[in-house]
């Protein structure tokens, strides 16, 4: 516990630092900002989904239970090219998402993605992790997990619009391609999943996503009153 505790403070003293020098340095800089400020704004309709997790299982698995770490790097990006990459590449080169508007209570709204959704489909991958046996099939259903309940994620975000649905089905395919196909699947370190495993694999995604769902749709009270 000490040494999980150990490493936390580490982590955060360094990320603050860090965090609150870029910071200063882009609102004390005019031309830093000017640089690198539109690559920031780019990542706002990143799905919070997508990132959170990863915390999560890396912090319960490797920090508290002493399993192996839940991912490869190569794994790492298929997992943010298939659900975070092309959902945002799909909202930068058209408009918003009919209905979608921009919302208040900005704080509020990361908290609901974080905690409402986040938590949920990380603890559905913890469960998910100990039915494979193997490292290898462990990241392998980790990893399906993952991507099933991002891309439905992604097709929420999109508020179910044709291109999203195209996307999430291109996703699935590639990455039966890159399980499937011996050369891919080496690379990647996946291991092929039979029936029972996808379904499993589903169901999580499915219990986490449903859990979390009605907490990221909830909408903020929004004061008016100047």
């Amino acid at each position: 516990v000490l040494s999980s505790l150990r490493r936390l403070a580490i982590g955060y003293v360094s990320g603050a630092l860090l965090g609150v020098a870029v910071g200063l340095w882009l609102g004390l800089s005019s031309w830093s900002r000017a640089l690198f400020e539109p690559w920031l704004i780019v990542t706002y309709p990143v799905p919070k989904l997508a990132v959170y997790p990863l915390l999560v299982l890396i912090v319960g698995l490797v920090g508290l239970l002493g399993e192996a770490f839940p991912y490869l790097p190569q794994q790492v990006t298929l997992l943010n090219a298939l659900t975070i990459g092309g959902p945002a590449l799909l909202i930068m080169i058209s408009k918003a998402p009919a209905g979608t508007t921009v919302r208040a209570a900005f704080l509020p709204q990361i908290g609901r993605f974080v905690f409402g959704m986040g938590v949920p489909i990380g603890l559905c991958g913890l469960a998910v992790w100990h039915l494979g046996d193997g490292v290898e099939l462990r990241r392998t259903l980790l990893l399906s997990t993952m991507i099933l309940a991002g891309l439905a994620n992604a097709v929420r975000i999109g508020a179910g619009e044709r291109r999203f649905r195209t996307w999430a089905v291109f996703s699935l395919l590639s990455y039966a391609t890159a399980m499937y196909v011996a050369p891919v699947a080496d690379f990647f370190v996946l291991t092929p999943l039979n029936p029972l495993q996808w379904t499993q694999a589903a169901v999580a995604a499915a219990c986490g996503f449903s859990l979390g769902l009605p907490v990221v749709r909830r909408k903020p009270k929004v004061d008016h009153q100047r």
